[in-house]
């Protein structure tokens, strides 16, 4: 299983011995998920901020409209993504739907991205005074995760970037990320 890092994937140049992805209910072997070195996790965050001045400037609109095709993607691969579920976690294909249909509830939060960056004002709090909130940019943030889905929907929507570490069932997160079938 290679690493995504900045959009490319790559081999880890990691000499420890990965971890062994297998399908529970036949024991075969599906993938190896190397353990990154400390320069690739570098690089994957190094990656991320960089791209976060760009991703900070996209309209809030448009980050959404990323959000929206995230969701017709997954949508899209629903059946492959549940047969990758399945065979990595046991489940049987109608739990591993169950799984991702709770992921595109979070994606459909996360398309609400316009409404959720408002700010809020609150008048008179206290005497003349008047309280102000905005939400503005984070910067990069990182995740282990056994489910990234979630992760990605609502890490990305406002305006972060993010470095993301797969755990032991990577084959769904991959899929999600390949070029021709993931949102920019």
């Amino acid at each position: 299983m290679p690493l995504l890092i900045n959009g490319k994937f790559v081999k880890s140049a990691s000499t420890a011995p990965g971890v062994p992805v297998r399908n529970p209910a036949t024991q075969e072997l599906l993938a190896t998920t190397p353990i990154a070195t400390a320069g690739e996790m570098q690089a994957a965050v190094d990656a991320a901020r960089a791209a976060f001045p760009a991703w900070s400037a996209t309209s809030v609109s448009n980050r959404a409209r990323v959000m929206f095709k995230f969701q017709a993607l997954i949508r899209q691969h629903e059946e492959e993504l549940a047969a990758l579920l399945s065979s990595e976690h046991g489940k049987t294909i109608d739990d591993a739907k169950g799984d991702i249909f709770r992921g595109l509830e979070v994606v459909e939060h996360a398309c609400s991205t316009m409404s959720l960056q408002m700010g809020e004002t609150t008048a008179g709090v206290a005497g003349s005074t008047d309280v102000h909130s905005y939400r503005l940019p984070l910067g990069v943030c990182a995740s282990p995760t056994l489910t990234p889905t979630p992760i990605l929907a609502v890490s990305l929507a406002p305006t972060r970037t993010l470095a993301l570490s797969l755990g032991r069932t990577p084959s769904p997160a991959a899929r999600a990320s390949r070029p021709s079938t993931s949102p920019p």
